[in-house]
């Protein structure tokens, strides 16, 4: 009798005595309508929680993470200076004519000496900054 009072006065219930079944997906791990995109939801949140992870050890490890770079920067230039020379005076690639080879080469040996000053400046900054801190 109450029940239909509340539906000829216009009234509703606090609460909605139907199932709320939405509030299952996340115990149940319903998949989304689209796996695809459920996918890619899934990836973004693992690549950010690693991203996160790969943050607060940064933050705790800053000295080896700085070798780590310094590592990094010093193998890179190589490969770069080795590519260059690889390029004007091996013939691995004889189909290439010789004058674009001349460029590349001279471009990565370029490429490698401006990571070179870059890296040299910014290790200069972080020794400066290392010795006015002590």
């Amino acid at each position: 009798m109450l029940f239909i009072y509340d539906f000829l006065s216009g009234e509703m219930a606090e609460r909605s005595k139907a199932h709320a079944w939405k509030v299952c997906i996340r115990q149940k791990r319903i998949m989304g309508s689209n796996p695809i995109l459920s996918a890619i939801k899934y990836i973004l949140f693992r690549f950010f929680y690693t991203f996160k992870f790969l943050i607060s050890f940064m933050a705790i490890n800053k000295e080896i993470i700085s070798k780590i770079f310094i590592g990094f920067n010093i193998f890179m230039i190589a490969i770069f200076f080795l590519v260059g020379f690889l390029f004007i005076y091996s013939p691995i690639y004889p189909f290439i004519p010789r004058n674009m080879k001349l460029i590349f080469g001279v471009f990565f040996i370029a490429y490698g000496v401006f990571r070179l000053a870059r890296f040299l400046q910014h290790y200069k900054e972080q020794k400066r900054k290392e010795y006015k801190n002590e």
